[in-house]
């Protein structure tokens, strides 16, 4: 995304204000625990992307975690 500025005396200037990620991590693991028709599962997803924010020289870690569990009958 670019930024696009002008000062009070005419002058344009350009920024770049996010730029983009370049080393995105990204894990899902889950485990199930069946019981006849019925079981438990859990499960969790991790995401990780830093991103460089140019016209601040920062870096901006966007991403989470997620973590789920819940009970499932089989058909």
């Amino acid at each position: 995304m670019e930024e696009y500025l002008v000062d009070s005396g005419g002058a344009n200037n350009y920024s770049v204000v996010f730029g983009e990620v370049l080393e995105p991590y990204y894990y899902k693991w889950g485990i199930r625990f069946p019981s006849g028709e019925y079981g438990v599962m859990l499960s969790q997803y991790y995401i990780r992307a830093p991103l460089t924010v140019e016209s601040r020289n920062k870096t901006l870690e966007l991403g989470g975690v997620g973590t789920f569990f819940g009970f499932y009958m089989g058909f």
